[in-house]
């Protein structure tokens, strides 16, 4: 120790160090961006997919299995939730490393969680239309039935 030799070997250390840590840092921002790609594809294809749902014209059997397959899609929410939770993590990784894009980092990350927000909305939004027209349904299939009694009743009585 204390010799010049070990100062010198630091000194190579040192910017080798650095390099793998800017690689490692252009790595997560890598993953980062190929995460808030791919989940905001899914948001969007998801939106897309309550727009054009046809809700209006559906009959009851139709919006029973709607409802079904909307309280599956519970289950592909909690999955897509992780991935934002994962999307977070990496920020926060690279935000406390400094990394020199890290600005670009927070507001892409804020972007997601504001993206993430306006799917529940349109998933509350979905629901809700679902719910409606199944108690609408039901209640045109009660009065069709109650007709339809009335009708055999008038033609026996």
């Amino acid at each position: 120790m204390g010799q010049p030799g070990d100062n010198r070997e630091r000194s190579r250390t040192t910017p080798h160090v650095r390099t793998y840590q800017l690689q490692r840092l252009e790595h997560l921002f890598a993953r980062f961006s190929q995460k808030c790609d791919s989940l905001a594809a899914w948001i969007t294809e998801t939106k897309a997919f309550f727009k054009k749902d046809n809700i209006a014209e559906a009959d009851l059997n139709e919006l029973l299995g709607k409802i079904k397959s909307d309280d599956a899609f519970d289950t592909d929410m909690g999955i897509h939730r992780e991935r934002l939770d994962q999307i977070a993590n990496l920020a926060q990784d690279m935000v406390q490393q400094g990394f020199s894009k890290a600005a670009e980092v927070a507001a892409r990350s804020q972007a997601m969680n504001g993206l993430w927000e306006n799917l529940l909305v349109a998933r509350t939004k979905h629901r809700e239309d679902l719910e409606q027209a199944r108690e609408t349904q039901e209640k045109i299939d009660t009065m069709r039935l109650e007709s339809r009694r009335r009708l055999i009743r008038s033609t026996t009585g």
